[in-house]
Order: C-alpha cells, then sequence, then structure tokens
C-alpha cells in the first residue's frame, strides 16, 4: 500500500513520537508495514465481469450487486478503495466496533467518491445520503444506486455556511479537480451549491445515526457546519484525519466542547506527517 520510504516513515514516527504510539500497537504497525501494494490486494475481493464505454463492472466478495468504476480513473485508485474498505484491520477502515454501521441506521456519506462506502452498507442501512460534488463520481453514484429507493444523491459541496462553491474542473484527471469557496467561475470551471450538514438535516428534521467523511482537507469546515446535527442526533463518526491542513485534535475539541460525553480513538499514522489516519467518535 505505500513504498519504502512510506514504510520507514512510519517506523520512524513511531520510534521517535509518543502520540503516534497512542493510536496505534507495535502489532498494528507491522501489519501495515507488511501490506502488499492495493493492487495485489484487491485479487482477493473484486472480480472483474465486463467494461464498457464509461465503466468496469465487477463483482465484490460477500456483496450484493455489479460495482461501476469509472473508465476515467486510474486502476490503483480502485484498488486502493476496494482494499481499505474491505481490510477490517486497515486504519482507513470506517468501521470500529463502536463506530459500525447497524441494521437501519440512518447515513450521511459525506465526500462518498464512487460509493463503496455505500455499497457494502446499502442493504443494512435505513437511509443512506451520498454527499459528493465531483462529477465524474456523481455520475458513477447514480449509476450505482439509481435503483435504490433508500439511498439519496446530492451533488454539493459542504463547509461550514451555505452558499456557492467553485469546482477547477481537471480533464486529464477528474478526481484531481479542486473546490473553492472563494473563486471566479471560468471555462475550466463550474459553479455547485455549498451546503451545511445542519442545513441538510437538522434545519429539515432529520435525525441520523452516522456521519463518515473523507472531503480531503475540508474535514474541520463541514465539522463546523454540522454541530447543531451532532449536538441533536449524536451520531456516531467516522472521519479522516490525515489530509493537509487537518488536526484531529481540533476535531476531538470542537464536537466535545458541544457534546462532552463524546468518546474518541484515533488510529493509524499517515506516513508523510505522522498525523493520525482516521477519528472514530461515539456517545
Amino acid at each position: 500500500m505505500m513504498g519504502i520510504i512510506g514504510r520507514f516513515k512510519l517506523l520512524y514516527y513511531y520510534i521517535f513520537f509518543k502520540e503516534c504510539r497512542k493510536n496505534t500497537t507495535l502489532k498494528d504497525l507491522f501489519w501495515h508495514f507488511s501490506l502488499s501494494k492495493c493492487e495485489n490486494l484487491v485479487k482477493d475481493y473484486a472480480v472483474f465481469i465486463s467494461k464498457d464505454d464509461k465503466y468496469t463492472h465487477y463483482s465484490i466478495n460477500g456483496i450484493e450487486g455489479e460495482f461501476k468504476y469509472p473508465n476515467s480513473v486510474p486502476y490503483h485508485n480502485f484498488a486502493q478503495v476496494v482494499a481499505e474498505g474491505m481490510l477490517k484491520k486497515h486504519w482507513h477502515y470506517y468501521e470500529i466496533n463502536k463506530t459500525r454501521v447497524l441494521d437501519g441506521d440512518i447515513v450521511v456519506d459525506c465526500g462518498s467518491a464512487e460509493g463503496f462506502f455505500a455499497f457494502k452498507n446499502k442493504k443494512k442501512a435505513g437511509k443512506i445520503y451520498l454527499i459528493e460534488p465531483l462529477p465524474v463520481f456523481c455520475d458513477s453514484l447514480i449509476a450505482n444506486f439509481d435503483s435504490y429507493e433508500n439511498i439519496q444523491i446530492c451533488n454539493v459541496a459542504l463547509g461550514s455556511e451555505s452558499g456557492t462553491a467553485i469546482i477547477e474542473l481537471n480533464e486529464q484527471s477528474p478526481i484531481a479537480s479542486k473546490i473553492f469557496v472563494d473563486a471566479t467561475v471560468t471555462d475550466k470551471s463550474k459553479q455547485i451549491p455549498l451546503q451545511t450538514i445542519d442545513s441538510l438535516f437538522v434545519e429539515k428534521n432529520i435525525k441520523i445515526d452516522y456521519l463518515k467523511a473523507d472531503l480531503e482537507g475540508f474535514e474541520e469546515s463541514m465539522i463546523k457546519g454540522a454541530i447543531k446535527t451532532i449536538t441533536d442526533s449524536k451520531p456516531k463518526i467516522a472521519i479522516t484525519t490525515y489530509h493537509k491542513g487537518q488536526n484531529a485534535k481540533i476535531l476531538i475539541d470542537l464536537i466535545k466542547s458541544h457534546v462532552p460525553e463524546y468518546n474518541y480513538i484515533l488510529k493509524g499514522i499517515e506516513s508523510f506527517e505522522g498525523k493520525p489516519v482516521m477519528l472514530h467518535m461515539w456517545v
């Protein structure tokens, strides 16, 4: 899953930084240290079915239905998503014992990307809200879930306030498209709605049970716009904390300042800066 340099950086952070040792065990560290490439790992879970002009179709061991992945996104990304989503020991795995999706849960998937988390839980969850701004992934979400009545796709960006956002489109690499809150529309960008979690849920009297997020560095802004929902619903939370500009302690303090009874655990070590990979919180 990572190169030689990345593996030795993990070991370096574990040895010399006490905070990193709090987030993982030595056994867990060496499990990740010895992981094979995701292209090798995915072979144990995904079986190729067919390929059309837009999507490659796979069956995933133990999960009902076909999973469609956009051809415009490199295979490495598919392999990484599936490997991380199927290996329960992986630090990027969203469901530990305290943050599992239970039967009937109302799930909010922030930054749902291709929708693999929803694909795994589509039969278990009572309702899943998929929030994704990138066009390439919104199209694949429709392709995968259009026939599921319990899944709703929201083509919006998330922030601390409602308004508008700009997506700067990258035609060569669609998943590298960037989102800006304060920017001007150009011929290579488009405007999309910017929403808060509170405007989508608590202000519509919708209770949620599970809040999952991977927002490429926008996690703190999302949480600031979700305080009323978190206070009202007290959902299980699984959120990535390793992106540039993130600080897990800020997220923890922000949430606990409004709901002090939240428990939490940080998991993993990110190999570039030694940040924790995932924050899990529950009441």
